[in-house]
């Protein structure tokens, strides 16, 4: 399943952490905003990972991204296909 992972971390060097992870694993849409595929039985253990990245020096917000609201959505002069 798709999901949009978007975050606000003013550390450097865990943002850069945290943006190696996740181009690992799916695309940059915008400076601190994913999309990533996360299979249902990974997404524990995904989040597990961005909580250790994280610790307690910023936020992340995940967001399922099911099947209808995907063919719904649209990007505005984006270059990505995701």
């Amino acid at each position: 399943m798709r999901h949009i992972v978007a975050f606000d971390i003013s550390d450097n060097k865990i943002r850069r952490n945290m943006v190696k992870f996740l181009l690992r694993r799916g695309i940059r849409l915008q400076e601190s905003v994913f999309v990533v595929n996360i299979r249902a039985k990974e997404k524990q253990r995904f989040i597990k990972q961005l909580q250790e990245i994280v610790s307690d020096k910023g936020i992340v917000h995940i967001f399922n991204i099911c099947g209808d609201c995907e063919k719904k959505s649209l990007a505005i002069n984006s270059k990505s296909d995701y």
